[in-house]
């Protein structure tokens, strides 16, 4: 299973940070409220970009994931888009992942889920994909 959390672009270099965070913790509300079982197998993976790496750390504190947070370069996207999201979905394999990235980037994973025939589920900016 994967969870695509896609986090807001607010400015963090002028103070809106702090709109990030409300945001990133109504969604792990809402994780909880789906009553989802965010046990010790769980990974949770980012950008190597610091804004994508805080909302992380963050989401993985209020959840109480255990495991490090993981970066990928696969999550920078640019021309490499469409392969790279190939290449996640491969990698990603058997394991249970919790995704935090901006909205263009979850666009392409949705995109790259929906070529493969995952079932997805969305609420709002949390998107279930098995």
């Amino acid at each position: 299973m994967i969870l695509l959390i896609a986090r807001k672009d607010y400015d963090h270099q002028y103070g809106l940070y702090s709109k990030e965070l409300l945001h990133i913790r109504m969604v792990a509300e809402k994780l909880k409220t789906l009553n989802f079982n965010l046990n010790d197998h769980w990974v949770i993976m980012t950008s190597p970009f610091e804004s994508d790496k805080e909302s992380t750390e963050y989401l993985k504190e209020f959840l109480s994931i255990k495991e490090e947070v993981g970066e990928s370069e696969l999550l920078i996207f640019g021309v490499y888009a469409a392969e790279n999201s190939r290449k996640l979905f491969d990698a990603a394999g058997h394991q249970d992942i919790i995704i935090v990235a901006c909205q263009a980037v979850i666009m392409y994973l949705l995109r790259e889920a929906e070529r493969r025939n995952f079932k997805m589920t969305n609420y709002g900016d949390l998107y279930i994909i098995n």
